[in-house]
């Protein structure tokens, strides 16, 4: 599956029922990728791998994007998010992370609009406050 024109044709479909249409009827998802059903308030279980790809996007592609465009700032300190399903980590921010956060793909990748940071279904170790201090970005439009 080429996940990236998956993704295309859900957002597309998303975009079609915004501009006027049923919003009750049901959208293709990409893959396992359910944020339409979240922006919907149709919770359904995300992939963990796909959900772990949109942690990248965040981090690789959004974050950088938001802070070239001077929407936010470059970490001042290092926090390391890692998948209690998939066996992903990654470390944002220079230096050694202040604070690890823990949790599912998706529990990871909702904290971006769908969850907030404090969410009970995470686990912080660490400097939580400051950990939260680096996620606030905002590192996604």
């Amino acid at each position: 599956m080429d996940y990236p024109v998956e993704l295309r044709r859900a957002l597309d479909a998303f975009g079609a029922l915004l501009d006027g249409g049923d919003l009750s009827a049901p959208v293709e998802h990409c893959g396992g990728w359910r944020l339409v059903d979240h922006a919907l308030g149709r919770p359904t279980p995300m992939d963990p791998a796909l959900a772990a790809d949109g942690v990248v996007e965040v981090f690789d592609t959004m974050a950088l994007r938001m802070i070239a465009k001077g929407a936010a700032t470059p970490p001042s300190h290092a926090v390391r998010l890692t998948t209690t399903d998939s066996g992903h980590a990654w470390t944002y921010g220079p230096d050694e992370p202040v604070a690890q956060l823990s949790g599912t793909a998706e529990d990871l990748l909702l904290l971006w609009g769908r969850k907030p940071r404090d969410t009970e279904s995470v686990t912080w170790e660490g400097d939580r406050e400051a950990g939260l201090a680096v996620l606030a970005g905002p590192l996604v439009p």
